[in-house]
């Protein structure tokens, strides 16, 4: 569970999404991924959201998610959003309102190049295997955020990045007997 963070209102959030989704496109479920899905949450971190299309008649991302844009426009716990299909992968930005501490929320669509789903169980497997990934990367998170290079769409390192530079380092190490 994230530091700070009302799971109740992480999984209401999520209600929110798949809701307004099945409002807008049949066949859709949405899952999560990223540092809410490995346990790897902080405070200030995104809530990444998949939607798996199971509708064979709509299979463009772009018009998918500007779809679902639109089906969003209303809802009252959304205090801002923006549609982003100018970078390599198109999502929707959401800040949620103060009701629900502000939350960002990152929707993509599942497809071919989208591996969110696949890195959780590596990440999760890497957790087991080096107990001391936890604590540095919390450590090196919180490091990123206060020099602000938290944000990989600025210059700056994801934390999935950051996780492979750790257990690489790791890794390092021991096969060197260190």
């Amino acid at each position: 569970e994230p530091l700070f963070r009302s799971r109740s209102k992480i999984e209401q959030l999520i209600a929110n999404v798949q809701s307004t989704v099945n409002e807008v496109l049949k066949n859709c479920e949405i899952k999560v991924y990223g540092s809410y899905a490995t346990g790897l949450a902080l405070p200030w971190s995104d809530l990444d959201l998949v939607l798996i299309n199971r509708n064979p008649k709509i299979n463009q991302v772009e018009l998918i998610l500007r779809n679902i844009y639109y089906g969003f426009k209303d809802k009252l716990w959304i205090n801002s959003m923006k549609y982003s299909d100018n970078l390599p992968m198109p999502t929707i930005k959401i800040i949620t309102t103060n009701e629900f501490n502000s939350i960002h929320i990152i929707l993509s669509v599942q497809d071919d190049k989208h591996y969110g789903l696949r890195c959780v169980n590596l990440v999760k497997s890497y957790l087991k295997e080096y107990t001391v990934l936890l604590p540095l990367v919390f450590a090196l998170k919180t490091i990123l955020k206060n020099a602000n290079l938290n944000n990989n769409n600025l210059g700056g390192l994801s934390s999935y990045g950051l996780i492979l530079m750790v257990v690489s380092y790791i890794q390092s190490k021991r096969d060197n007997n260190n």
